[in-house]
């Protein structure tokens, strides 16, 4: 599913243009004109103020590599670097890409939460094997190429003052048209970019602005529509449910003389039991649906504060600290629909608190009769 199919909603489609904005020139710019409330929470990063480093793992598992890139990482206090790590069968190990914002990106960025590189936009929509664009942003004007699954890009500028000298700088072949975007429409082309986004891809782009803790009322926020919608959804329809059965009753009651229309009103009355008892049933496994807010919820119990929430075919990984690592993850393996609560990582202390990392394996199906706690 793409962004865009979301983005058919009048609702969604005005929070992302309030909240989709391009970090250059010491300032943000809301990227959709139209916008009436800004207040960034996506922000597009120009290709300034971040480096891309490329770097070969020979004779690596995957273990060990991350456990390498841990601990590069740790030396990053404000905006964690965006890695993308691909296998290399040639050298038994991986090729590792690594995206660095630099400090000023850091102090502009500290009120935004999802920070995107413009050139991984780029490079995640193309199919074709080759691409070449011409990007004249608020920057400066940007080169950006893709061959098969490289990308390359460069300012207009030093050495490199036009296309030409791009494409022989990096070894493109002459006849290789560019796409020319002008400035006044580019902000219109990037957001075209941002919303042909895959939803699984834009986790890929992105980087969560580690300068911000995620407050417990954001996280309660996530779920607290959907719950009481679906709460007086029930409520409704159970409310109708039983009305229409005092009704039915009532008829009955008053139509025992008549033996014929007796039994066509407790036939009513059977069809709407039925009706009630998957209506119980249906509220009975609702729960289930919560399950990975209830998990959360016991998280924040603790006193835990989340840094990163992910959920994949049944398994959920936290990240974040607490006061005691050993009273989250006991508190969260007590849930009836866990399977298993284990940490991912070795537990760190930092300022008085607990860092860590719990990987949380669910049941493959829910117990029934499973309670969501508070």
């Amino acid at each position: 599913m793409k962004l865009n199919q979301l983005t058919k909603s009048r609702l969604l489609n005005t929070q992302l243009k309030n909240t989709l904005g391009y970090l250059a020139n010491g300032g943000i710019t809301p990227i959709y004109e139209d916008c009436t409330h800004f207040k960034p929470f996506f922000l597009v990063v120009a290709r300034k103020h971040y480096s891309i480093t490329r770097k070969s793992y020979p004779a690596l598992n995957m273990t060990e590599l991350k456990a390498l890139l841990k601990i590069n990482q740790q030396q990053y206090s404000d905006v964690k670097p965006l890695v993308e790590i691909k296998p290399n069968k040639e050298i038994d190990g991986f090729d590792v890409t690594t995206i660095v914002f630099d400090q000023e990106c850091a102090a502009l960025a500290t009120g935004s939460k999802v920070l995107i590189p413009e050139t991984a936009i780029l490079s995640k929509q193309s199919t074709a094997e080759k691409q070449l664009f011409e990007l004249t942003t608020p920057q400066g004007v940007l080169f950006f190429s893709r061959s098969g699954t490289s990308t390359h890009s460069a300012y207009c500028k030093g050495l490199i003052q036009n296309i030409a000298a791009y494409k022989h700088s990096i070894g493109l072949a002459d006849d290789i048209e560019p796409t020319i975007i002008s400035q006044s429409a580019y902000f219109q082309f990037l957001a075209e970019q941002f919303n042909a986004l895959a939803i699984a891809d834009l986790a890929k782009v992105s980087v969560f602005n580690y300068q911000h803790k995620i407050k417990s009322t954001q996280l309660h926020a996530l779920y607290w529509g959907p719950l009481i919608s679906v709460t007086l959804y029930f409520a409704v329809m159970a409310g109708w449910q039983w009305l229409s059965i005092n009704a039915t009753k009532q008829a009955i009651e008053n139509q025992a003389d008549n033996a014929n229309q007796l039994l066509s009103q407790k036939q009513q009355l059977d069809d709407l039991n039925n009706k009630v008892t998957l209506l119980e049933t249906q509220v009975k496994q609702n729960p289930a649906v919560f399950s990975d807010w209830d998990i959360v919820h016991s998280a924040l119990s603790t006193g835990m504060l989340i840094d990163k929430f992910s959920s994949r075919q049944g398994v959920i990984t936290l990240s974040g600290e607490s006061k005691s690592a050993n009273t989250t993850i006991a508190a969260i393996a007590k849930l009836s629909q866990v399977d298993s609560a284990i940490f991912k990582s070795g537990v760190r202390k930092y300022r008085g608190s607990e860092k860590f990392e719990i990987e949380i394996t669910l049941h493959t199906e829910v117990p029934a009769g499973a309670k969501a706690n508070g």
